[in-house]
């Protein structure tokens, strides 16, 4: 099986991957904060449809960044808590939203 695909160079720091590829998170980092508007104005069925496109390509693109470029593993872990905290931030506005309404 050929696995040249894989990078078997050394991978940069943490920091390093930040700076170089960090523009590469800001699409999975706001993805929730980009579906959540498009769930007010668009039908349930096609706001579910951005958000699962937006996940997976976001996702796609850090992982690409991981495999094929020397980003390192923190990169995604990184990436992965701000999905997170982005995704309870909207979750809470949501919340005050609905109760406001």
């Amino acid at each position: 099986m050929d696995m040249s695909f894989l990078r078997t160079e050394q991978r940069l720091g943490l920091s390093q991957s930040l700076r170089l590829y960090g523009h590469y998170l800001l699409l999975l980092v706001l993805q929730p904060a980009i579906a959540f508007p498009a769930t007010l104005v668009l039908p349930s069925i096609v706001a579910n449809w951005l958000y699962a496109v937006l996940a997976i390509v976001s996702a796609g693109l850090v992982v690409w960044v991981i495999v094929r470029k020397r980003a390192s593993y923190g990169f995604w872990v990184i990436g992965c808590i701000g999905w997170f905290v982005v995704n309870v931030l909207v979750g809470f506005l949501s919340a005050a939203a609905h109760r406001i309404a």
